[in-house]
């Protein structure tokens, strides 16, 4: 390898490395109650002030909406969910899943003791018809994307010595640059549209958060992926 070649391959496997760091914190984040890891999540759902303040004793219908079995806050990650209370932080997580895919309603209705109900947005089906299908595809984008991430690292090593190898790499380089591209887009897409349709219901006060270290984490994966593809690309010419 020419040593412009030589320097551009170390650089775009450093920038690999990075886009796996990153992406390995996507797939950890709100995995467990872990102090760091319960930070990391893609939607927090904030039920503390169910009721509208301009509600008369809307403090106590809020204390008593709690003594029926709801949470102050429910956050997701990409293999399922936490639970907790604003003063006391996260106090659950549910097992890791396959395949998952965030419905608030089933969570809040499950959690309710028998017999208690509570108004939810009316238009929430289409949002949970959306992220239903949407969820499994965004799953595999950030799997496959670890996976072909790792490769990158592996095989950015071998490109130094065979130009065949490089456009090899060049390839995979660029399956995982597309998988954590596309990933990053449908989880801010279900997850925008979840705060929008939650913040808009009439008649209940749900704060919809936006995880902000996941979303961080999710485009710097992407990012590096892609600033590593292109200077594979730019390797051709060496």
């Amino acid at each position: 390898a020419t040593a412009v070649r030589r320097r551009l391959i170390y650089i775009s496997t450093f920038f690999s490395l990075l886009s796996l760091v990153f992406t390995i914190l996507v797939l950890l984040g709100n995995m467990y109650d872990y102090p760091v890891l319960n930070r990391i999540y893609f939607l927090k759902l904030d039920l503390s002030n169910l009721i509208p303040t301009y509600v008369p004793n809307y403090v106590l219908i809020n204390s008593i909406a709690q003594s029926l079995g709801l949470r102050d806050f429910y956050q997701v990650g990409l293999w399922g969910y936490c639970e907790g209370y604003n003063d006391k932080g996260v106090t659950w997580c549910a097992k890791p899943r396959n395949w998952y895919w965030f419905d608030p309603v089933e969570i809040i209705t499950q959690q309710l003791l028998k017999g208690a109900k509570i108004a939810l947005p009316k238009n929430i089906e289409k949002p949970l018809e959306l992220a239903q299908g949407a969820s499994y595809w965004m799953f595999v984008s950030w799997i496959v994307g670890a996976v072909f991430t790792l490769l990158s690292v592996c095989g950015g090593w071998v490109a130094i010595y065979a130009r065949w190898a490089a456009g090899c790499t060049g390839a995979v380089v660029g399956v995982a640059m597309g998988c954590t591209t596309i990933g990053a887009a449908m989880a801010t897409t279900i997850y925008s549209l979840f705060r929008s349709t939650f913040e808009k219901a009439p008649g209940v006060t749900v704060s919809g958060i936006l995880g902000e270290e996941m979303f961080i984490y999710m485009w710097m994966a992407a990012g590096f992926n892609m600033a590593a593809f292109v200077l594979h690309c730019g390797m051709c010419c060496c």
